[in-house]
């Protein structure tokens, strides 16, 4: 048995041994070794699936039925107010709340971007409803909820508007509250009055209140514990509207009269089968009120006649002339608009499992009298008709997309509207005017923001009216793919991608296969209920498509994607396992060998039924994901199915099938995810919940948490986050909604190991007057004997053995230095004699700033500077324990010391500082050492002599900058950690740690970058560009600090090296082609006896120069102790004939053709151009090829 039916059969032994008793009693057994506690108290209830005497448990339950036991049953609790429950809550909501907080940073990063794609101050399309009215709604930078207005002329316009009427402000309604959810704002026919429907909880039930139109003033009159429909009859005496039974099912409609209490209103209509859920709309004619009452596989329609209705009493009389269109029959569909004389029906009628289009007379409604317009056509689904005078517009699904057409009633053809991309989603948008031939439709793409067209239907012309406006966001940045992956059963399953061409020029699949490097992947799924994920966009998730995340949606079977079988018949009942199995199959598509990224890194994420199926594709292959978020997930299957009392439940018979039913029951019981939780590893999941949440009950979350808690074997992070004040759709507040988003993203972020690309930070850098970072230089340098400078990754064992032993020389010599100083305050008789603790604290200042004199590059990139500021001071002012931020901004800083008793007790009491615990720092060992984080360089323990007859063992300790936003100067926040040695010196400890971190100096460089200035961890060449008339230029690259007595030795790959870290802003080109490209230049270079040489360029114009001469392999150079350099790579033997490169141009640097051309480069425009000298050999023997 293969691993993905292995979860499937989990416990279908156990389940059929145990059957032929009459009773079944199944506990999943525990594997004590490989369990953890669980932080929730069990206490078992036994529960009954089948015939239970008093309950509605379906048609044919098992009798007798069989008994489970349900360790966390408890956890319902359906008043919301036990105490127990809720203390559990708020226990899981502060473990969560502490795990985040080092990712607070992340968080806002990530919200404020997600802020600045938002159109905070927006009005969208005004909508004609008659009259010469205009109805819209427009939204105010800093307010959380929308205003509902109205005009007299069409347009967009910018508040304020001349003219406008305000009918509400949701702003006001929410005040005091915590959750508003505005679902209707319904004008009256004559326009004089407002229906206004909101939810209060979160629960979603609903109060009707009526307002004058342009007023305050509401008119007293509300309609308590209803749905939130609300239709006006012929005129402004009635409305219609819905109430619900004890499961929360909209059940009987009625007919409220103006002006009179809601104890008098009329019932219409009432569904006693609880499968059936009732809906009202009116026809777009305007003469028929539809109430249509449907499960899942079955439909019915009754209609009013409005055409003579006139006051109350003419609307009770068309009341009582209710007619059924077609009364129930087994499996058959159908939906109802009125043209004419006629009524226009889709049905799946005869096997039409894609829906056809059917008309039948007014008076004769009866299945038997329905005409098919044209032909059935299996490839087409139709789904919805909307009339309009001449025409009928109908939505529908065409080749995985879908579309919108045009019919013509009266010669029964019909036309599809083309659109710009095949991928797309395309919908029929409000239209209120039935005397029109105008269509307004809705467009999206993943890339392209939503459009509103209005179609001439007559002429077939569409005319753009509107387009979302998406800030600091361009289109042709992003990029859309659509791919298949072979299902279990040899079904190809569609796959939609999204990604930023900034950091996949040419595409994913390209960029991983070439860097052999897997790309953090995002991967959502749904299918159910026969609903269509379409590619559409969403700028919410812009953020995590900059930071290289390419995301992914599944069209698995459940959904509606590829019409009514791809959901009907292969993805609901005892065909239901198709939907996890297809979801199994698009991951491994995308982890596999023709794919773009690896298990690690592949997150995946749903919501409501989307979280059965992460739960569900969890138990099946819990090794095949890097990190969950499952969002209100459906997860306790048969529990929630077997109890007819819980909301959605038995219409959900339908959907699902029936637990109490012998052949359902133990189908079901294969694939729910909180019966099949594993003892196995599991990746890092977040999980949310809704307290007042209707559809999936809040315990449903905490109870799979809970076992997940006590069966999983693994220590990755599994957070439960329970909204107390909101339900199935979270947040109300747009501001909070996204907060929300931030979060959860920010949880991916760090477990997918993404570091922001240069384009967000370049983004965030403008929106608040940063300095722009466009290119830089940068090379890894240590200490022995001087300082040598070491590039790249050594190519061999001596190499990288020479720069470990420098490396670790620095090491020695500051730890030493440290320690020095403490044990030498330590032998001081008394804290009097050194004027108290401050004069202790500033003695010890004084002489750590002596001993680091030689060593200031450890500290430049902290922000300090050495000499010249208190190191005390300014660490105890900057630093910030436990706020660090894993992915956007923060870098980890090697900083040796000692561990020794009398260290920890400098950096205590001088600093004020806590140590991490021994657990937080082997996690974060352990998380380091995999490259969980691009900026880890490593660790190190071992033994140096700093004097003679002295030997101090010492660590590599390790400091996380935080770089906070900033205008002036460069003030950071600094985090020191108490690191535990990971192995001896002798097991090279150095060849693993930095041998990393040189492999990874392209992903540390990105991670220092957040809001424009940049900072070498080793320093030290540093470049900085900044904005310069809209373009970027590249201004200079600085040598920091170098003293006068270093000796630098220059080998040929330092230039490659130092070339290739441009690269750094075009990840997707593998750093070993750029290396390897660069080298071969430098070889023809030699060959060809050409000049090659870093220019330094002083403040006062003088230069030196490190070349290259034939037949010269020494290069050497001595600076300026005191003088900051710019650093220039030429290809000429004369500097002045240097040609200036702006850094667009540096881009096509990665695309030369090296084999015919050399590269000349020089990172700085000079106010004057020194003139070429004649016979100085000439323009320059190189040129840029152009794209």
């Amino acid at each position: 048995m293969d691993r993905k039916t292995a979860a499937f059969g989990l416990l279908s032994a156990s389940v059929g041994a145990a059957a032929a008793a009459g009773t079944l009693s199944l506990l999943v057994p525990r594997s004590g070794a490989a369990c953890r506690n669980s932080s929730a108290t069990k206490k078992v209830q036994n529960v009954l699936f089948g015939k239970v005497e008093g309950e509605d448990r379906g048609p044919n339950p098992m009798d007798p039925p069989v008994v489970r036991s349900d360790p966390f049953f408890w956890m319902r609790d359906d008043t919301r107010k036990d105490k127990k429950v809720m203390s559990y809550i708020e226990k899981e909501n502060k473990k969560t709340d502490a795990h985040m907080a080092p990712l607070k940073g992340v968080e806002e990063s990530i919200y404020k971007e997600m802020i600045s794609h938002m159109l905070e101050t927006e009005s969208k399309l005004p909508c004609p409803r008659g009259q010469g009215l205009f109805y819209y709604t427009r939204t105010e930078q800093g307010k959380s909820y929308p205003f509902y207005c109205r005009k007299k002329r069409p347009g967009v316009e910018t508040a304020p508007i001349e003219g406008e009427e305000m009918l509400l402000d949701v702003n006001v309604l929410a005040k005091g509250r915590d959750y508003t959810d505005v679902r209707v704002v319904e004008p009256s026919p004559d326009h004089s009055l407002i229906a206004v429907s909101a939810d209060f909880t979160g629960y979603e039930t609903y109060e009707i209140f009526f307002r004058a139109a342009g007023t305050e003033e509401e008119k007293g009159e509300v309609l308590k514990e209803v749905d939130s429909t609300v239709v006006w009859g012929a005129d402004t005496s009635v409305v219609f509207y819905l109430t619900f039974d004890e499961e929360h099912r909209p059940w009987k409609v009625w007919m409220h009269v103006m002006g009179t209490p809601q104890s008098e209103d009329v019932l219409l209509y009432t569904e006693e089968d609880k499968r059936f859920w009732v809906g009202i709309e009116k026809s777009n004619s305007g003469r028929f009120l539809f109430i249509g009452s449907g499960s899942a596989v079955q439909d019915e329609y009754w209609v009013v006649d409005l055409k003579d209705a006139k006051e109350a009493e003419g609307h009770r009389k068309a009341a009582q002339g209710v007619k059924c269109i077609q009364t129930r029959l087994p499996d058959l569909r159908y939906t109802v608009e009125h043209w004419g004389d006629s009524f226009f029906i889709v049905t799946n009628k005869d096997d039409s499992k894609n829906g056809k289009i059917v008309q039948t007379p007014i008076a004769k409604t009866e299945v038997t009298n329905w005409k098919d317009l044209f032909p059935y056509d299996k490839d087409i689904q139709y789904k919805e008709l909307l009339p309009f005078k001449n025409t009928i517009a109908v939505s529908g699904r065409e080749g995985g997309f879908s579309q919108v057409w045009i019919l013509d009633p009266k010669t029964k053809k019909i036309q599809k509207i083309p659109m710009k991309e095949e991928a797309h989603m395309a919908w029929i948008s409000a239209n209120f005017l039935f005397e029109t031939d105008v269509l307004r439709f809705g467009y999206s793409s993943l890339t392209t923001p939503s459009s509103l067209f209005d179609y001439d239907m007559k002429k077939s012309t569409a005319q753009l009216m509107w387009q979302q406006t998406v800030p600091n966001y361009k289109s042709e940045d992003y990029a859309a793919d659509r791919l298949t992956a072979p299902s279990h059963d040899g079904t190809q399953i569609p796959v939609s991608l999204v990604y930023s061409k900034k950091a996949y020029p040419n595409g994913p699949f390209k960029a991983s296969k070439e860097s052999s490097s897997p790309l953090p992947t995002m991967l959502y799924g749904y299918g159910s209920y026969g609903v269509s994920i379409d590619p559409s966009f969403d700028y919410h998730r812009i953020p995590l498509l900059n930071r290289g995340i390419v995301y992914a949606i599944a069209h698995i079977r459940g959904g509606g994607e590829m019409g009514r079988p791809w959901y009907e018949d292969e993805g609901k009942f005892l065909t239901k396992k198709n939907t996890f199995l297809d979801f199994v199959a698009a991951a491994e598509r995308l982890t596999g060998p023709e794919g773009v990224t690896s298990p690690e890194r592949l997150g995946i994420t749903g919501r409501s039924a989307g979280g059965l199926l992460v739960g569900a594709s969890l138990n099946l292959r819990p090794d095949l994901f890097g990190v969950a978020i499952a969002d209100v997930p459906f997860v306790d299957v048969m529990n929630s199915m077997c109890d007819p009392s819980i909301p959605l439940t038995v219409g959900e018979w339908e959907e699902w099938g029936n637990p109490n039913e012998k052949k359902f029951f133990y189908y079901m019981l294969e694939y729910s995810p909180y019966d099949n939780v594993r003892h196995d590893s599991y990746p890092a999941m977040l999980v949310t919940a809704g307290l007042n949440d209707p559809r999936v009950a809040y315990w449903e979350p905490c109870k799979w948490v809970a076992k997940l808690r006590e069966t999983k074997t693994d220590d990755n992070p599994l957070l439960l986050k329970v909204d107390l004040s909101s339900g199935h759709f979270s947040a109300s507040d747009r501001y909070k909604n996204m907060r929300e988003r931030a979060f959860e993203y920010a949880f991916v972020v760090d477990r997918l190991k993404c570091c922001d690309l240069l384009s967000c930070h370049r983004k965030l850098a403008e929106i608040y007057g940063f300095r722009t970072v466009e290119g830089h230089v940068v090379d890894i340098w240590s200490q022995v004997e001087g300082l040598q400078r070491m590039v790249g990754t050594p190519s061999n064992w001596s190499a990288r053995s020479r720069f470990c032993q420098s490396a670790q020389y620095v090491a020695g010599r500051v730890s030493w230095a440290v320690e020095r100083v403490v044990n030498r305050h330590k032998r001081m008789k008394g804290i009097r004699e050194m004027g108290g603790a401050e004069g202790r604290r500033a003695a010890v200042t004084r002489e750590l700033r002596e001993a680091f004199r030689d060593f200031t590059f450890l500290w430049e990139g902290a922000g300090v500077s050495m000499p010249g500021k208190d190191i005390c001071e300014d660490l105890k002012r900057n630093l910030a324990m436990g706020q660090v931020d894993r992915s956007a901004g923060d870098i980890f800083f090697v900083c040796p010391r000692v561990f020794g008793e009398g260290v920890k007790k400098f950096f205590v009491s001088s600093l004020d500082y806590e140590m991490l615990s021994e657990r937080q720092v082997r996690d974060l060992t352990e998380r380091l050492i995999d490259c969980s984080h691009p900026g880890f360089l490593g660790s190190v323990t071992g033994k140096v002599s700093p004097g003679e007859g002295k030997k101090h063992r010492f660590g590599v300790g390790i400091v996380w900058l935080k770089w906070k936003t900033f205008r002036k100067g460069y003030p950071a926040s600094l985090a020191l950690l108490k690191w535990r040695p990971l192995v001896s010196y002798a097991q090279h400890a150095w060849k693993r740690a930095f041998g990393m971190g040189c492999r990874m100096l392209n992903g540390l460089i990105a991670a220092m970058r957040p809001h424009g200035t940049l900072f070498s961890p080793f320093p030290f060449i540093e470049a900085v560009a900044k904005m310069n008339d809209g373009s970027s230029r590249v201004e200079c690259a600085q040598l920091s600090n170098v003293t006068h007595r270093a000796k630098q030795e220059v080998s040929m790959c330092s230039v490659a090296v130092a070339v290739d870290d441009i690269k750094n802003f075009f990840p997707s080109i593998p750093r070993a082609f750029v290396l390897h490209q660069l080298r071969r230049l430098l070889e023809e270079l030699k060959e060809r006896e050409r000049y090659w040489y870093i220019a330094l360029s002083g403040r006062g114009g003088e230069r030196t120069f490190i070349s290259h001469r034939p037949g010269r392999e020494g290069r050497r150079w001595t600076p300026n102790a005191h003088r900051k350099r710019k650093a220039f790579l030429c290809t000429h033997d004369r500097y002045q004939n240097a040609t200036v490169f702006s850094f667009d141009e540096l881009t096509d640097l990665i695309r030369l053709d090296f084999s015919t051309c050399f590269v000349r480069i020089r990172a700085e425009m000079e106010t004057e151009k020194e003139t070429r000298q004649e016979g100085d050999g000439g323009e320059p023997s190189a040129y840029l090829l152009r794209q």
